[in-house]
């Protein structure tokens, strides 16, 4: 929506992007720990960090460098499943043929094909994103897949990436057997004040058609202070401040601006009455958007292509100038409440 107007190539706050990596210490140290893990196929690894400091990124940087043909891959982004679940879709995301849905069928056909890929030199990884929320049985019988190896190297590498809850989970008793297996254990850690103003300069460049000052050093102390160091809070505040920024139509983001979107997402985390009411855009659309609908239906009868070309080119104008205009009545609205009628 505001790409243009900053002169971006691209959403320079687009989460979970590897392109964006911003190499934090940390984020090195973690790059370099599953690096290592998985090429020199230690088996286990396990990738630790709170919520948004950048785990999905880190990972799927690494995957992108990732040779595709020597490469095989299974995700597992919602782990809340059983093992013979988890086995099924790891035999279905590989491909793996087999006649029979029997867990003793689907290991072996499993372990066949670890070993073929092995005789070619070819990589499969298990990576399970959110790993706090796999059950604990399941975690425990993940170790006969850990436990598929030769006299020197583990068939099957397994990237385990959670948040402390997870950590916690392995802490259990039941969980030793396999707590012992991981060969190695990084943690992802918040953005020290330093790293996080390095962090929004890093998107910014690599975002940027040409480098000009989008935040202001007051918004820039805002985000910062209120992010408290999480990547993903830094994306969504400045996301939404440079969507607010362009329906007011100015260039600068400003440390009010800031303070307006800080207000806005803690108006929707509580529920906070002054951001209940709800915009009729019922409204919105008859007295907007539907006459341009309606003028460009009847013109269509009576214009020439060339003028139909040209029709559009002005209605895609007015179209955008309406969007602007509404975006800057809705924040408005967000702000002041309703006007009386």
């Amino acid at each position: 929506m505001y790409l243009d107007f900053f002169n971006f190539k691209q959403n320079p706050f687009l989460a979970s992007d590897p392109e964006f990596l911003f190499l934090s210490p940390s984020n090195m140290d973690a790059s370099a720990a599953i690096l290592y893990g998985i090429e020199a196929r230690k088996g286990l690894v396990a990738v630790m960090g709170e919520a948004g400091v950048g785990k999905t990124t880190v990972m799927k940087s690494y995957l992108e460098g990732a040779d595709p043909e020597k490469t095989k891959i299974v995700y597992i982004c919602y782990p809340a499943i059983s093992f013979d679940m988890l086995l099924n879709q790891i035999v279905s995301e590989l491909d793996i043929k087999v006649f029979e849905k029997d867990k003793g069928v689907l290991l072996s056909s499993f372990l066949r094909y670890l070993i073929e890929e092995y005789k070619k030199s070819h990589k499969v990884i298990l990576i399970i994103d959110e790993a706090q929320n796999t059950p604990v049985e399941t975690l425990e019988r993940l170790r006969t897949l850990s436990n598929l190896e030769t006299s020197k190297h583990k068939l099957l590498q397994i990237v385990l990436v959670g948040q402390p809850e997870f950590e916690d989970k392995l802490n259990l008793s039941e969980m030793r057997k396999l707590r012992q297996r991981i060969a190695i254990c990084c943690r992802i850690e918040a953005l020290k004040r330093d790293e996080c103003f390095a962090y929004i300069q890093h998107r910014l460049m690599k975002a940027s058609r040409f480098h000009s000052p989008v935040f202001t050093k007051s918004a820039l102390k805002q985000i910062v202070r209120k992010a408290n160091g999480i990547p993903r809070v830094i994306n969504i505040l400045c996301d939404n401040a440079l969507a607010m920024t362009f329906g007011y139509k100015r260039k600068r983001v400003t440390g009010k601006i800031i303070k307006e979107v800080i207000k806005d997402l803690q108006g929707r985390e509580t529920g906070s009455p002054a951001k209940s009411f709800s915009i009729n855009w019922r409204i919105v659309w008859v007295r907007g958007l539907m006459p341009l609908g309606l003028a460009a239906f009847v013109a269509w009868g009576f214009l020439t292509s060339a003028e139909i070309s040209e029709f559009i080119r002005k209605v895609e104008g007015i179209t955008e100038h309406f969007c602007s205009l509404l975006t800057g009545i809705i924040h408005q609205l967000l702000h002041n409440g309703p006007t009386a009628s």
